[in-house]
């Protein structure tokens, strides 16, 4: 396993394979949301760094922040585990506390103990933890 980092999001190719192979079983995001979040960060590539998980040139899991505060993530779900990784990545690239979005179907994926609190809305529910 290997982690890649990037300022921006470089790594599209990466994060789309991994979202048109696991939508919808994964949550909401799909290329079309990763193509326009791309276009969005374009002139600001320095506050959104990105990092993405590969195995034997296959996308396993991404993680994208949005600084200062915000993470949007997919994971595999045959490797689970990895959403740990990918948090463990944001808060040490993350000046502070992080929000991220996450689907009702991704809700097992991202475990409860690290998370203070979660809004009441959903899908999708904006989950915080602290620094």
């Amino acid at each position: 396993m290997q982690r890649h980092t990037h300022a921006g999001p470089l790594a599209l190719r990466a994060m789309k394979d991994l979202a048109s192979r696991v939508f919808p079983a994964t949550g909401y995001r799909h290329v079309g949301d990763l193509a326009w979040n791309w276009c969005l960060a374009l002139d600001r590539a320095d506050e959104h760094p990105t990092a993405i998980w590969i195995h034997k040139s296959q996308t396993l899991a991404w993680g994208w922040l949005e600084l200062p505060d915000t993470l949007m993530l997919q994971v595999d779900p045959s490797c689970p585990q990895l959403a740990d990784e990918v948090l463990d990545w944001a808060e040490q690239t993350a000046p502070g506390a992080l929000s991220v979005e996450v689907a009702e179907t991704e809700r097992n994926r991202i475990w409860p103990p690290r998370w203070s609190g979660a809004a009441t809305h959903a899908p999708p529910t904006v989950l915080s933890w602290p620094r």
